[in-house]
């Protein structure tokens, strides 16, 4: 996911935000908040997760994605019918460029698993998610994205209209 940093002034006090939003899109119709990942603190081109504080609307945006779209995700079902029942977690993709344990931070939730199928209401999110980590910003498993990217545009234009 391409991710653009936008700077403006409110009050006095300067804001960093950080959007998958491009530039031409947020200059035509502004910046809505379900379409921000959060605050950066810190001054470009630096940016660590301690100088992130999250946005709770998007967050709930990804998971409200995730418990919709993730259960028809090919890997997640072939992993599933392996596993046959118990449950099934769902991995931010940046965890694949490290080798070893996927830490808590790179887990986005769990299903459970009955019988080789996933459980779509089953979708528990993992409080300990975050959108910026050590091993970079959010990266959603396969087609999760285009179509978080896809929810964030058609309510952005429908707060226009």
């Amino acid at each position: 996911m391409d991710l653009f940093v936008f700077t403006f002034h409110h009050d006095g006090a300067l804001y960093r935000a950080l959007s998958p939003l491009t530039p031409d899109e947020v200059h035509e119709e502004g910046l809505p908040s379900h379409a921000v990942l959060g605050q950066i603190s810190a001054l470009l081109p630096s940016m660590t997760p301690d100088q992130f504080e999250e946005n709770d609307d998007f967050v709930a945006l990804v998971h409200e994605v995730c418990q919709k779209l993730a259960p028809q995700l090919t890997d997640l079902q072939t992993a599933a019918k392996a596993q046959g029942t118990g449950q099934i977690y769902l991995i931010d993709q940046r965890a694949g460029q490290v080798t070893g344990d996927v830490s808590a931070e790179d887990i986005l939730g769990v299903f459970d698993v009955r019988s080789g199928d996933i459980l779509p209401k089953s979708y528990r999110a993992n409080p300990q998610y975050r959108l910026l980590t050590d091993n970079g910003p959010i990266q959603l498993p396969g087609s999760l994205e285009e179509h978080l990217l896809q929810i964030i545009r058609t309510r952005k234009s429908e707060s226009l209209s």
